[in-house]
């Protein structure tokens, strides 16, 4: 796992796959459930990360990635931390 950046504030966490369509079980670490909206930017092993569909589930949250389409890639990303810019703080 990449360690954060002092710029960057961690607003989820990637538990593990979830399907085989490369789909991501999370857990959601922020209160502002617009941070995961499709087409939000975040940042994943230091890697920016565009996210094309979030669905709200009573025990956290599941995501799906521009270039995360199967469940080998999906595995790839168990236990990494979903990340955005301080500078985003003031967006919302």
């Amino acid at each position: 796992m990449i360690p954060i950046k002092p710029e960057n504030i961690i607003i989820g966490k990637v538990l593990a796959p979830l399907g085989h369509r490369g789909q991501l079980k999370i857990e959601v670490l922020s209160t502002h459930p617009a941070r995961f909206n499709v087409g939000a930017r975040v940042f994943i092993c230091g890697k920016e990360m565009a996210i094309s569909g979030f669905t709200k589930r009573k025990d956290g949250g599941a995501i799906s990635l521009e270039g995360i389409d199967s469940i080998e890639k999906a595995q790839n990303l168990s236990g990494a931390l979903i990340e955005i810019p301080v500078t985003e703080l003031k967006e919302l």
